[in-house]
């Protein structure tokens, strides 16, 4: 095999696989009889590595891990691609959310990438590991060669575990890199060990059968748009169902806010579905199930609005002054309690029989096959002409809905709230049905529409949030009476919080303006109005 260039090895770091079978001892004896090469003490190495339950650091090309090695614990912070180190911190124990480590710039962008999401444990590496440095004629280290042998994958999940093979790092010091370049072609040529490009982590998944879990939280099925209705239908709502199944666990755990807003985001889908394409299924379907969906949804609303409330309070209190903050001391004494209760309920729930046999049953409906003969003269339309319909309908709801708003001095909170809800239901159709159309043309609709949603949102969670404040202090009140200046403090929040759902309002009716532009109108009736002519390549 000819040698290649002088320029050909990749810059930083370079790994190099042992396959199974080879002689390691020769490997050292024949690094040893080419470099200079000192050892340190083998030791004892794990590595327990971290992401999100929707893969969120993964999906930014990144691997954060807790590294214990002897009685020294860190926790690294890589980049994926090359293994560059990006923060590396001393650490007790691995944090379970950003705001849990030291304030700097490593929590800043840790919180950057997270959002209000936990750190959950991925895989685990025990391994043996070995430092040896390459030397100089002046007894300087030019570069670090690191040995990782027996080593040991473990899934936390299911404690299944798998071989890796031993593996050979080459780390740069800054000034020699002749020096990393030489050994690395060495180990590559010479040798012909094998190049090792995946990073650690993507090796252990992949011993252990598993690939990172960046679909966890994503809902999305390739449809035909030839499909038969009530069967497409099927499939969304078996995905739906697999969503809220996924994010159970986490949810009953308690591990972070967005398990149940993910179960319940499949519960609202589900329920839109249900209710906007109601005539694919037959009427002893829809009065089965479309209760007991209804009553799950109810159940998840209190504890995901207080999330909600929760995950803006800090956002809320910089607006006033720090006495004011300070007197609110009580309140956040009394917020874990609150939540603790609401999920506690919440559980409850799960675990009731009503719930269990919704799912069993359920799932027994989905999982059985469409009858040969459609049971509705919907149920056998071909899925693209059904989903157009639909849309276009519930789009110019919007429309008449949002007109109204518009034509009104001050819009009544109720009149906002029914436009968000068909906002919302515009918007799971849009997304439900999105791959049957062009992306570059429905994709432009699905953010302004989520703009107007934003707005609207908001202008509903200052409301819902007002009227908790008073709730609060009710309750508050009968458990433990905080000081007065608490009460007057929450008015203060109170105050504020009425004052930014007016701004909310004035602008909820200039945004609907944008959009209603007659841009935006003709492109939903160019995809829509006309259910037969429609096709993804139009």
């Amino acid at each position: 095999m000819p040698k290649r260039g002088p320029t050909d090895i990749p810059q930083g770091a370079c790994s190099f696989g042992v396959p199974p079978g080879a002689d390691l001892d020769a490997v050292l004896a024949a690094l040893r009889g080419r470099f200079r090469l000192r050892a340190g003490r083998a030791v004892r190495r794990t590595r327990r590595y971290f992401d999100s339950f929707d893969g969120l650091l993964y999906r930014a090309g990144d691997v954060l891990f807790e590294e214990t090695t002897g009685r020294r614990t860190l926790l690294r912070w890589e980049r994926l691609d090359d293994q560059t180190l990006r923060f590396s911190l001393p650490q007790q124990a691995a944090p379970r959310f950003a705001r849990d480590l030291p304030p700097g710039a490593c929590r800043d962008a840790l919180a950057a990438v997270l959002k209000h999401r936990a750190l959950l444990p991925v895989a685990e590496v025990r391994s043996r590991a070995r430092v040896f440095r390459l030397l100089d004629d002046e007894e300087k280290t030019t570069a670090r060669l690191h040995l990782e042998t027996d080593a040991t994958a473990t899934d936390p999940g299911s404690a299944r575990e798998a071989t890796l093979d031993a593996r050979l790092r080459v780390t740069p010091v800054r000034g020699y890199d002749e020096a990393r370049q030489a050994l690395c072609r060495f180990l590559r040529d010479d040798l012909a060990l094998p190049p090792h490009r995946r990073h650690p982590l993507l090796a252990a998944l992949a011993a252990l059968g598993r690939t990172p879990d960046e679909d966890a939280a994503r809902i999305d099925v390739d449809l035909d748009p030839a499909l038969r209705a009530d069967e497409a239908v099927r499939r969304m709502l078996l995905v739906l169902l697999e969503t809220m199944e996924r994010n159970e666990p986490g949810l009953r755990a308690n591990l972070d806010t967005e398990f149940l807003h993910d179960f319940r985001i499949a519960v609202r889908r589900t329920r839109a579905l249900l209710g906007q394409l109601k005539q694919v299924f037959p009427a002893p379907v829809r009065q089965r199930f479309r209760p007991d969906f209804a009553w799950l949804g109810r159940a998840t609303g209190p504890p995901r609005d207080l999330d909600v409330y929760l995950l803006r309070l800090d956002a809320y209190e910089q607006a006033l002054t720090p006495p004011v903050r300070a007197a609110l001391a009580p309140l956040r004494a009394y917020l874990p309690r609150r939540k603790a209760r609401e999920h506690a309920r919440l559980v409850e729930v799960l675990e009731a029989p009503r719930y269990r046999t919704l799912r069993r049953d359920w799932r027994a409906f989905l999982e059985t096959p469409s009858p040969e003969v459609p049971p509705s003269p919907e149920a056998g339309r071909p899925l693209l002409a059904v989903a157009s319909e639909r849309i276009w309908w519930v789009y110019r709801k919007v429309i008449r809905q949002g007109e109204a708003v518009r034509g009104s001095a001050q819009p009544e909170a109720e009149s906002l709230h029914r436009l968000r809800i068909t906002c919302k239901k515009l918007r799971y159709l849009l997304e439900f049905f999105q791959r049957l159309y062009r992306p570059a043309a429905v994709r432009p609709l699905i953010r302004a529409l989520k703009r107007l949603q934003d707005i609207l949102g908001d202008f509903q969670d200052f409301e819902v949030h007002q009227q908790y404040l008073l709730d609060f202090a009710c309750q508050m009140q009968a458990e433990a009476p905080p000081p007065a200046e608490t009460f007057l403090a929450m008015g203060r929040l109170a105050a504020f919080l009425e004052q930014r759902q007016e701004a909310a309002r004035k602008q909820a009716v200039r945004q609907f303006a944008r959009f209603a532009a007659p841009k935006i109108q003709q492109r939903y009736a160019e995809l829509f109005a006309d259910a037969e002519a429609v096709r993804p390549d139009a």
